[in-house]
């Protein structure tokens, strides 16, 4: 299309008016198109602004429950720990009962063996000096000499009588000892050492004293005991007896390092003895 001369400063008007209009309308469209957008923008931001705290929530989350299942499993870990510890508590439990209960069946043998060791050795001691006066009177008799009949209380009697007292005293506390009344027959023991002391029952009385406290499951009384016949009797017949009652008295305490040192030492001492004997069986039990 030709435009005249004259006319082209009025279509390069027309034209810049044109494009300015159009330009006008392409901004207010851009800006309304921005107006709309914002909102949807705004969220976009705030929703990538907030993905992170809430990644780091999830996170969280996981790590507490798995704080929490750790949790559950040390205390299971626990609960069988403290489990084994009360099995192997009632296992040595059950092995101290059952050592103190054989230990107390095998005394209650050896107790018998003794009376009756005792009783034999009484009836060869009388049976020995009824024949030493046997053999006075017939060697009196032969010689055609008068044999005076046996003294009695008035003189030389007295021995015999406190003989007798001390005999009876000591069969009283022994029957207290046998039906199980220990602290009765403690007292009764103690009597006789007291009353007695010289006499060759007191170092018996000693003993049972210490033998009825371990009967009492009072160990350390039962050895304080047998010390005291141990320092008192020391080549006493007792003597081995009492450091075998040592022994066992020192496992019931939970000592069988002493309990073992105890009777390696009576073994050593008294080797043909009948308490060395029952010493090293004992020695073979401990655990």
């Amino acid at each position: 299309m030709h435009i005249p001369r004259s006319g082209q400063p009025v279509f390069v008007f027309v034209t810049f008016m044109l494009l300015s209009a159009t330009q006008a309308v392409w901004a207010d469209s851009l800006a309304r198109s921005s107006e709309r957008d914002r909102p949807q923008i705004m969220l976009a931001q705030a929703d990538s602004s907030q993905a992170a705290p809430r990644r780091d929530a999830r996170a969280m989350v996981q790590l507490m429950n798995q704080l929490d299942s750790l949790n559950v499993e040390l205390n299971k870990l626990r609960g069988k720990v403290e489990e084994l510890n009360n099995n192997v508590l009632n296992a040595e439990k059950r092995q101290k009962d059952m050592y103190l209960d054989l230990d107390t069946r095998l005394r209650r043998i050896e107790q018998s063996d003794a009376e009756v060791l005792t009783e034999t050795q009484k009836s060869g001691d009388a049976l020995s000096e009824l024949r030493e006066r046997i053999d006075k009177l017939e060697q009196s008799a032969a010689n055609g000499v008068d044999v005076a009949p046996p003294a009695t209380a008035a003189g030389a009697g007295g021995g015999n009588d406190t003989n007798a007292a001390a005999s009876r005293a000591y069969e009283a506390a022994m029957q207290k000892y046998r039906v199980g009344d220990y602290q009765n027959a403690i007292e009764a023991f103690q009597e006789i050492v007291v009353q007695f002391p010289g006499h060759p029952l007191a170092q018996n009385a000693q003993y049972w004293t210490g033998d009825s406290y371990y009967q009492l499951r009072a160990y350390r009384s039962a050895i304080d005991a047998q010390k005291k016949l141990i320092a008192t009797y020391p080549n006493g017949p007792k003597t081995a007896d009492a450091m075998l009652n040592m022994g066992s008295a020192l496992v019931g305490l939970g000592d069988v390092a002493g309990a073992r040192q105890t009777w390696e030492r009576l073994i050593a001492t008294y080797p043909g003895s009948r308490a060395a004997a029952n010493a090293g069986e004992r020695l073979k039990r401990l655990p």
